[in-house]
């Protein structure tokens, strides 16, 4: 049972991983070609002042996975100390 616990922490590690690198490779480009897709006038400027608050959100894109999984384990905890308080006493 441990072995199956571990090896999904190492996919869930991995998923986390593959998520944040591909939303980091892709945005860059996306978005810049989105804009000049759409028809954006785009100067210099406009293009390193995005490419900046691309990389300065670059940490919290790549934390999200683990505090959403932080808060989904605080949710359960929190049921179990809810239900253990409204037990009644003996």
């Amino acid at each position: 049972m441990e072995e199956s616990m571990r090896y999904s922490g190492e996919i869930k590690g991995w998923t986390g991983h593959v998520f944040h690198h591909t939303i980091d490779r892709i945005m860059r480009p996306l978005i810049i070609s989105m804009a000049m897709y759409f028809g954006m006038n785009i100067s210099m400027s406009d293009v390193f002042t995005t490419l900046w608050c691309i990389d300065w959100l670059h940490w919290p894109i790549h934390m999200l996975p683990g505090f959403m999984d932080n808060i989904r384990r605080t949710k359960r905890q929190m049921k179990r100390m809810q239900s253990f308080f409204l037990l009644d006493e003996v």
